[in-house]
């Protein structure tokens, strides 16, 4: 069954629906991280995206980490221009 996750692979948050982390990697590189994320449609028409828990295969990245990543645009697999809250609870 495939589940919503992400990762941090050469200082690039990599978001998908898979079954195992390790089918969100690009190549051999180290990879800092992961945890799974979750969409919201909430009540006013806002969404929101909520970065959370860790990765069984990769562990656990920072807060500072998916920051930088989304803040720097180095992000691949979702467009977080369409979500009005990113919350991140790593």
């Amino acid at each position: 069954m495939e589940y919503p996750k992400f990762i941090i692979q050469n200082d690039t948050l990599i978001i998908g629906i898979v079954e195992f982390h390790s089918k969100l990697k690009q190549d051999n590189s180290p990879v800092k991280g992961g945890g799974w994320f979750n969409t919201k449609l909430n009540q006013d028409d806002t969404q929101s995206i909520t970065f959370w828990k860790d990765s069984q295969e990769f562990g656990k990245c920072s807060k500072e980490a998916i920051q930088c990543c989304i803040d720097n645009g180095n992000v691949i697999g979702l467009d977080l221009s369409d979500y009005d809250t990113i919350n991140i609870n790593v």
